[in-house]
């Protein structure tokens, strides 16, 4: 039937988002050595029967107008066939892998062609069981984690924009159940933490809302995965978990979720990835003097953003020698925009709408000073990394060596005679004068925070844990 421009605006962008997911799915896989020892499609794994006579167009049509009717008890048996023995039975065979994605739209499709109506019911009920089924069977990966997808993707009733939905508050559980579970594959819940995320960002009700925030401190503080698991797929997982902590919005009792996230942000050997994503968290938090927050609270925050900043500058200078080429502008800004995210919860270093963050906490205790002096000097360090002299030499032919680019010329801002060996390019310059400008705007910036005491340390979640179960 016709969807809404609304309908199918929402489900353009959705799009995007599954076949993000379904390369996800890929890299997860095979950053897993537990997948590697069995390839999809191999006699090691599970495909449920599949009926391709259910693809007659006149068996298509005879469903849809069940699915906008209702389905009497005569052709509930014909019903329910249809997508077990052949809509979903499709997931689980190696040669639709691709297809992934596009099967999950299609049952959403179908969730869509019943309105709320009778048949959405028996649809839901009938989904829930069958990819329930694939997540706890010996199934192959990508059909697992599209399944734990799908489930995290459920609604109460069908919505006409993404934003207007409701997600079904049944898979809570079953989603967080799937991060302690040893019995299940890393991606599994790398796809349970998406689901959960996307029901942070619409709304989590309140008696689910604390089996969430402490399932997300658990994997948030915990600093190393299981053996099997690859440290940088750890690391996006517990980027996840701070986006999702991030997204509940609240700072928790005694401002216990905040100080969790800034011990993240200050934590010895974590990535940058890791640190940057706990200052995006703090960012969409609401802040507020009852949560217990001091004046030294704030210029404690402010410390360790800085010296998250000095981080960032550190790692880049340090690649810059070490491959001696010019900075990554992308990379550096990308960074300091989320330092400057935990600031104002945006950003846009321009805008005067401060929607979260440390700034509305810092103004309701009057010490907004080293909060705004951090502020204009992110400001500063973004325009510097606007220097068009940073932008990348493109269309350099490698063949061709070095000082050549397309059919011969140098490369856009190269002398005509290319570069003497051993010079530097004007990319690399200016590089330097970024470099050292910044350095020295850190070096005032920690001087002035270096009195600064950090406040007691948060309560431990409940089961704390620095390793998670072993992965099968």
């Amino acid at each position: 039937m016709p969807q809404s421009r609304n309908t199918c605006c929402a489900i353009a962008a959705n799009q995007l988002f599954w076949a993000a997911c379904f390369a996800l799915t890929l890299v997860i896989v095979a950053l897993s050595p537990q997948v590697q020892a069995q390839p999809a499609g191999s006699g090691g794994y599970e495909v449920m029967p599949l009926d391709k006579s259910f693809a007659r167009p006149q068996t298509q049509r005879k469903i849809r107008e069940l699915l906008a009717n209702g389905v009497p008890a005569a052709a509930k048996q014909q019903f329910e066939d249809y997508f077990v023995k052949y809509e979903i039975a499709r997931w689980t065979h190696k040669e639709n892998f691709p297809q992934l994605p596009k099967l999950r739209r299609d049952l959403h499709m179908d969730l869509q062609t019943t309105r709320g109506g009778p048949a959405h019911k028996t649809l839901l009920d009938l989904i829930q069981k069958q990819m329930l089924q694939i997540i706890q069977g010996n199934y192959a990966p990508p059909a697992r984690f599209n399944a734990m997808l799908m489930l995290g993707e459920l609604d109460v009733t069908p919505a006409k924009t993404i934003r207007s939905a409701k997600p079904l508050p049944a898979m809570i559980p079953i989603m967080l159940g799937a991060l302690d579970d040893p019995k299940l594959i890393d991606a599994v819940r790398v796809a349970a933490l998406k689901g959960l995320l996307r029901h942070a960002e619409l709304g989590i009700a309140p008696q689910d809302r604390d089996n969430v925030t402490k399932a997300m401190l658990k994997l948030a503080t915990t600093t190393v995965g299981p053996s099997q698991r690859n440290p940088r797929g750890h690391d996006w997982m517990r980027c996840q978990a701070l986006e999702c902590l991030g997204k509940l919005g609240s700072a928790g009792p005694n401002g216990q979720v905040a100080k969790t996230l800034l011990n993240v942000l200050d934590e010895a050997g974590a990535s940058l990835a890791v640190r940057c994503a706990a200052a995006q968290a703090i960012g969409d938090l609401k802040l507020k003097v009852s949560d217990g927050f001091k004046q030294a609270d704030v210029a404690d925050m402010v410390a360790r953003l800085t010296r998250l900043a000095r981080d960032v500058h550190k790692e880049e200078l340090q690649k810059t020698k070490d491959d001696n080429r010019a900075l990554n502008p992308a990379v550096l800004k990308s960074q300091f925009a989320d330092i400057h995210i935990a600031l104002t919860g945006t950003d846009r270093v321009t805008s005067h709408n401060i929607t979260g963050g440390i700034t509305p906490l810092a103004t309701a205790l009057k010490a907004e000073e080293p909060v705004n002096k951090l502020r204009e000097k992110i400001k500063t360090w973004l325009s510097l990394l606007d220097d068009k002299t940073l932008t990348p030499e493109l269309g350099r032919d490698p063949g061709m060596g070095p000082e050549f680019g397309p059919m011969g010329m140098p490369p856009m801002g190269m002398p005509p005679g290319g570069m003497a060996e051993g010079a530097e390019t004007p990319a690399q310059v200016a590089s330097k004068k970024i470099l050292d400008e910044i350095g020295k705007d850190l070096v005032d910036l920690l001087a002035a925070t270096a009195s600064t005491k950090p406040p007691a340390a948060p309560a431990e979640p409940a089961e704390p844990a620095t390793q998670e179960p072993k992965a099968p």
